[in-house]
């Protein structure tokens, strides 16, 4: 992953809101006391510094601990891009950040409008649908065919794995 500026640069020109960076210092002195950059169409702020972009959950991760998290991913815990709240931010490796991907995995929106859902499963291609529903379930047969009696029937619900176990406890 691209390097970021020096820590002193980004203590230099944004304070920290505990929420966003804001503008301390800028070239257009209008900006100063905003939040800093904008929120680019894949759900993740950015901001320019010096004719770069940077996420800014990595600069705020950078600004707050001081150390460029490198090649490490910064993942949103509750999976809200714009919540860039220390408490809501953690280092993670690639498959940790997977991992804790909102949407079901294996299932994906396409720019098609007659059929905008797909499906896969370990790589391999289970077709275009209609509805989210058909892929889940397209996804579904195929996991549990794969894991058989191993199948974890929480891995497509909607609801949290802590709701679930609330409810047996009922």
């Amino acid at each position: 992953m691209k390097a970021l500026p020096p820590h002193s640069i980004v203590q230099e020109i944004f304070n920290y809101d505990d929420y966003d960076l804001v503008w301390r210092s800028s070239h257009r002195h209008g900006l100063i006391g905003k939040i800093a950059g904008a929120v680019h169409r894949n759900g993740y702020r950015q901001i320019k510094i010096k004719g770069s972009y940077f996420l800014a959950h990595r600069l705020v991760w950078l600004y707050v601990t001081g150390n460029d998290p490198g090649n490490s991913f910064i993942d949103h815990i509750d999976c809200n891009r714009l919540n860039n709240q220390l408490s809501n931010l953690r280092l993670a490796n690639k498959s940790q950040n997977q991992a804790n991907m909102r949407g079901v995995k294996g299932v994906y929106r396409i720019g098609s409008k007659s059929r905008p859902w797909q499906a896969f499963y370990r790589g391999k291609y289970l077709g275009r649908f209609s509805e989210e529903a058909e892929a889940k379930d397209a996804y579904m047969a195929a996991y549990e065919a794969h894991s058989g009696i191993w199948a974890r029937k929480d891995r497509l619900s909607a609801a949290p794995l802590e709701d679930s176990r609330l409810l047996l406890t009922r």
